[in-house]
């Protein structure tokens, strides 16, 4: 069985033989990146310097000094911890991609810093008198990855396997493209995050098996059902949330504790200070992971606002009581996928756990529990397994170690169904969710009224029944030609709908072919052409003469664009 994939490029660069392919994880809270050692059959993580000692991630976390470049990582933590000054530190940049300033604020007041923007989010910089998107932070993320595993390899990196949310949709996935090509990659092939922790478990697994990836990292949780067999990844079915993660745990703690200052010392001002929101933020975060091993932890603030100093203890038992709605929501959306595909828990070989928030005894309790009391698969490391799994498929893609991944074949899905709203405002399904991707459909168009000039085609994402309660993803507009308008009906419309291996959506229409109308067509056509070839004649002659005139006058060389020297080559 020979190993099959569809090649993507952003650029001008593509997959081939023996290039350099790495494999990221885009996480909310830290990234890692691998690659895949040559005849060593196993991923090397790179490392991240953090002061003397060596981290195999690195935080997503970028700060923006007044003056001076970005700093990225363990450097941008340092720095906020630090305070001081008008500097903007952006954490969690992920969870906003490819979203509306609408659809993210929310999330403002836990943020330690300010969001504007309308139909595009962004990060206000005041010092600098700019803004920034969530796409360009995490490109400045992504280029510190692609730095630290350049000097690892030796050599310039181009291509990479990116990792997004299984659940991400259209806009946020290609707000991640966006964000690899401000980072310098030119070829990049996005693969679903519970696909690629499942082909580093995988790999050299003999035999068949069912496998429930649950995928509960910082800032989402993808579940995924897959068959794996001997090689073969096949995904049967994905659900997910991708505003469900731990910082959503931190935001239920926060509030427990705010309120536990304001019930001591009296209202606090809204919004706070940054000091204090960052500081409030690394207390819970550090109760938190304490708390997965300890039964209770205390948690001390200094300086909050008019508060010197609050001191509260927290449970295990009071987060779990605090948390437990999300915890709910976790079984729920995994009950929910086995159900959307007939699956049975009992029909499960290997609960895979994956994500820092997996740690958190309850989830573990709980989803122990919903499949029976099924010992829960922990022995892949829940912070690197993703980056592994893209090193794998990146291995794959560049070609290399082809003994050991000729029968490797991975048949992913899409997460939510593609569809188109219809006349009485309800969701036409074109591409029903979990159809295996790459996938095209076609439907056909009549004109509804006599003499109708065109037709606009809204796209929508998800499984609601009336369109507009889906997540809008775009619309297109076509225009028919003139020998296409007549009578309503008359005439048939193919619009096709594609996704391809990365998630991205595509939508052409086409005209079925009628001969007589092709030939009206067709003149119309060379009509067009000669019109179109006498303005760009025209035009030309226009630039040449006021060349001509203009060229004693000196007009094209000014003191403020000078004279290239002799011998510069002009760009």
């Amino acid at each position: 069985m020979a190993t099959t994939y569809e090649s993507w490029s952003t650029g001008d660069g593509e997959f081939r033989d023996g290039t350099v392919c790495i494999g990221i994880d885009l996480g909310t809270t830290n990234s890692c990146v691998g690659y895949w050692k040559l005849h060593a059959n196993h991923v090397k993580v790179v490392n991240h310097a953090r002061g003397d000692a060596k981290a195999k991630t690195l935080p997503s976390v970028v700060s923006f000094p007044a003056t001076g470049a970005p700093v990225v990582g363990f450097e941008a933590v340092d720095l906020e911890q630090r305070g001081g000054g008008d500097t903007v530190t952006v954490r969690c940049a992920k969870r906003l991609m490819g979203k509306s300033h609408q659809e993210a604020s929310p999330d403002q007041r836990y943020l330690a810093y300010t969001l504007v923007g309308d139909a595009h989010v962004a990060v206000d910089l005041p010092a600098r008198r700019t803004q920034v998107t969530p796409s360009e932070v995490s490109a400045l993320v992504l280029q510190q990855l692609k730095g630290a595993a350049e000097t690892k390899l030796g050599e310039s990196i181009r291509n990479c396997v990116l990792t997004v949310p299984a659940y991400f949709n259209e806009t946020q996935r290609q707000a991640t493209l966006e964000a690899a090509t401000m980072a310098g990659f030119k070829a990049v092939r996005l693969l679903n995050e519970p696909t690629a922790a499942a082909m580093a478990y995988g790999l050299f697994v003999a035999g068949a098996k069912r496998v429930v990836v649950f995928d509960f990292g910082g800032g989402t949780l993808d579940v995924s059902v897959l068959h794996i067999d001997n090689g073969t990844f096949q995904v049967e079915g994905v659900g997910g949330d991708t505003h469900l993660g731990g910082e959503d745990i931190n935001h239920l703690l926060m509030d427990h504790v705010l309120q536990s200052v304001q019930r001591k010392h009296g209202s606090l001002p809204q919004p706070l200070p940054t000091a204090a929101m960052v500081q409030l933020q690394g207390a819970v975060e550090a109760a938190k992971v304490a708390l997965s091993t300890a039964d209770e932890t205390t948690i001390v603030l200094k300086n909050i606002a008019h508060v010197a100093s609050h001191e509260l203890t927290l449970t295990r038992r009071k987060l779990e009581a605090i948390c437990d709605p999300l915890f709910k929501k976790c079984i729920r959306i995994t009950r929910d996928v086995l159900k959307s595909i007939d699956v049975d828990p009992m029909d499960v070989d290997e609960v895979v756990m994956v994500g820092g928030s997996t740690r958190i005894p309850a989830i573990r309790s709980r989803l122990s529990a919903f499949f029976n009391g099924k010992e829960l698969c922990t022995s892949v490391n829940a912070d690197e397994v993703v980056a592994e799994g893209a090193a794998i498929q990146a291995a794959i893609l560049s070609g290399v170690d082809k003994k050991v991944f000729q029968d490797v074949l991975m048949l992913d899905v899409i997460p939510m169904s593609i569809g188109i709203e219809k006349a009485d405002g309800t969701m036409e399904v074109l591409i029903p969710k979990n159809s295996r991707i790459p996938v095209s459909m076609t439907k056909y168009f009549d004109t509804a009224e006599d003499g109708q000039r065109g037709f606009t085609i809204e796209v929508f994402e998800g499984e609601e029944p009336v369109a507009r309660d889906n997540t809008y993803l775009t619309f297109f507009d076509f225009v028919l030609p003139r020998a296409r308008i007549g009578k309503a009906g008359e005439h048939q419309h193919p619009v096709t709908i594609s996704m391809n291996q990365n998630g991205l959506l595509q939508v052409k229409a086409g005209i079925l072919h009628d001969s007589a109308v092709d030939d009206e067509d067709d003149s119309a056509s060379r009509q067009s052409f000669v019109v179109l070839c006498t303005y760009v004649v025209f035009l030309m002659l226009v630039y040449v003469f006021v060349r001509i005139y203009f060229a004693d006058q000196r007009l094209w060389y000014t003191d403020e664009y000078p004279t290239p020297p002799t011998g510069s080559e002009e760009l």
